[in-house]
């Protein structure tokens, strides 16, 4: 499995560069994450690309270190074809949770938190669209919601708050204790 999530890095990295060097439309007086489009896509997110790499190559020796590396490069590019290094990062997650209660760990309240959040701000804009009234500290797109849909639409995490509880609950697999024996490589 780590082949895989090594070999998916790399070609996720080649195409996250590829991507955001010479096909990524952006403005360039545009800004991203307070930086200038140019120097996000062409120096920022080439150098993410490479950290997954280089989560990957990690997450056997430091499965919470290689596992935080390889999810944060992908969740910083995925603005700019990060979206390459998902497919990666999942298998190096789910490699990282299974042999270090860490990583299950950490995996779990990065689940947790955003899934909780946006179920706060979808139960919130349903309130708001139920009565028509304005609520502060909403999301400008969410008050009030154009539509029912509108206002489903952070219900979309849900699902991730729940695997993160689910992580965070569950005892560890046998593979942590043990160092192997499961059904996959």
């Amino acid at each position: 499995m780590l082949r895989i999530t090594l070999f998916l890095a790399v070609l996720g990295g080649v195409l996250t560069a590829v991507y955001s060097l010479f096909l990524a439309n952006y403005d360039p007086f545009g800004e991203t994450f307070g930086l200038p489009a140019t120097a996000f896509h062409q120096v920022i997110v080439p150098l993410l690309a490479l950290a997954a790499v280089t989560g990957a190559l990690i997450v056997e020796r430091q499965p919470l270190f290689g596992m935080l590396l390889l999810l944060g490069a992908t969740l910083l590019a995925s603005s700019a074809g990060g979206i390459y290094l998902a497919p990666a990062a999942v298998l190096g997650c789910y490699w990282a949770q299974r042999h270090h209660p860490g990583a299950r760990m950490a995996l779990g309240f990065i689940l947790l938190i955003p899934g909780v959040v946006t179920v706060y701000y979808g139960l919130a804009a349903l309130l708001v669209f139920a009565t028509g009234q304005s609520m502060p500290g909403m999301p400008p797109s969410l008050d009030p919601p154009a539509s029912l849909r509108g206002a489903l639409l952070p219900f979309v995490l849900l699902p991730a708050a729940l695997l993160g509880a689910w992580l965070l609950a569950d005892h560890p697999p046998a593979d942590a204790k043990t160092g192997g024996g499961g059904i996959l490589p």
